[in-house]
């Protein structure tokens, strides 16, 4: 999926991440946005997946950190 958005080193990092098992992936904000923009209508299983960046993009605009 983000392959197709043109997020090709968010995918390349998501993947490394994967097979690294990692827990937490660090994202710039232009990647959390892109991603947000990628799942805008989001496919059934990343609803929780849109939210959770939604939420932290709010409050990250909140706080002026973005």
């Amino acid at each position: 999926m983000l392959r197709d958005t043109e997020l090709v080193d968010t995918a390349e990092r998501f993947e490394g991440a994967y097979d690294r098992q990692a827990r937490i992936v660090a994202l710039e904000v232009s990647a959390r946005e892109g991603i947000l923009r990628a799942l805008e209508d989001p496919p059934a299983g990343l609803e929780e997946l849109r939210a959770v960046l939604l939420h932290e993009h709010v409050g990250r605009q909140r706080e002026g950190l973005i």
